[in-house]
């Protein structure tokens, strides 16, 4: 998996970073409990909230980073990208009097894609440097004896 995170790694940053959008967008419209859904109105919006996102992503040049030298810095920026897609998004809405572009909607979706966004590369971060709790190698090995003796020091 290491590798194929290596090789791809802009490529599956952007499909992530898509599946992260529509997510956060859908997860807002089932918490808010949004009725009388227009499934082709909701695809169409879906597909602004993909573009500017891309394009905040872009601006801030987070595609430009290696994965595993990403510091703080570059996760405020995912804030500040989610921040001013969510502005952007609204004011689309408003131009085109969009029911599905509200505020409330818009926020609560930059919260959860924000949030899933930095969550989901940090995953990718610890996947790539070797440093996750999901690899057992990681894991250093204590045997009976030694934990024994490491309890009787207490």
């Amino acid at each position: 998996m290491k590798c194929i995170v290596k090789k791809n790694r802009n490529l599956l940053l952007i499909v992530f970073d898509i599946i992260i959008v529509v997510l956060g967008y859908i997860l807002s419209l089932i918490f808010l409990d949004v009725k009388d859904l227009n499934v082709m109105l909701l695809a169409k919006e879906i597909v602004i909230y993909i573009v500017i996102y891309e394009l905040y992503l872009n601006i801030f040049r987070l595609y430009q980073n290696m994965l595993e030298y990403e510091v703080g810095n570059d996760y405020i920026k995912y804030i500040f990208s989610s921040m001013f897609s969510i502005i952007s998004i609204y004011i689309i809405g408003l131009i085109i009097d969009s029911p599905y572009l509200s505020f409330k909607i818009d926020v609560l979706a930059g919260v959860f894609i924000s949030g899933m966004m930095i969550i989901y590369r940090l995953f990718l971060r610890s996947i790539v440097n070797n440093n996750s709790i999901f690899f057992i190698t990681s894991i250093p090995c204590i045997t009976l004896p030694k934990a024994a003796y490491l309890l009787s020091k207490e």
